[in-house]
């Protein structure tokens, strides 16, 4: 056993550097903000499909109920708002400026993602919702201004690598605007 190990040793090209490599891909990506952004996408996408139309449809009664007497007392009770806002505070703001690094990247790093457009969409969703929240956040419209100018200046630019739905120029002739002749 003590051979095989120092046979892989002696040629430096054995389980060692394998394992480093391992450890290089798997590591790294934490470091460039990969990891984080990932599991953002992750904890969000569960939340806003799953997560709060639960929440909503079970507290529903609490909102619908006929004894409010104004609607200011109904909204008091939007489950919907305070999901958003409480999703906000504890998962957003808490890491608020290496969130904005990481977004920043995300448009000028187009490896760091494995779908850049997805990616990009579902963080633009989040910050546009969580922005739109009634107590109002200016560190979220800060990081909803700088997500759509990126996106902006990504769009502009030539180089649009991963993302789909863009509007490509058609040669040829002209489309028949009729369905069936």
């Amino acid at each position: 056993m003590n051979n095989s190990s120092n046979n892989n040793n002696s040629n430096g090209s054995g389980g060692n550097d394998d394992l480093w490599q391992t450890l290089c891909v798997r590591v790294l990506p934490l470091f460039n903000g990969e990891g984080l952004l990932d599991r953002l996408v992750e904890q969000w996408s569960f939340f806003f499909t799953y997560a709060l139309p639960y929440f909503e449809a079970v507290f529903l009664p609490l909102r619908t109920d006929v004894r409010y007497r104004s609607h200011d007392e109904a909204e008091m009770w939007n489950v919907r708002n305070m999901a958003l806002q409480s999703f906000r505070d504890n998962v957003i703001l808490l890491q608020i400026k290496r969130l904005e690094d990481v977004f920043n990247k995300l448009f000028t790093d187009f490896g760091s993602s494995q779908n850049p457009a997805a990616t990009a969409a579902k963080m633009l969703q989040m910050t546009s919702l969580l922005a739109s929240a009634p107590d109002h956040n200016e560190e979220m419209d800060r990081v909803l201004s700088n997500l759509k100018a990126n996106w902006k200046i990504m769009m502009n630019k030539g180089d649009r690598r991963g993302f789909a739905g863009v509007r490509k120029t058609r040669t040829g002739p002209p489309l028949n605007d009729k369905l069936f002749g």
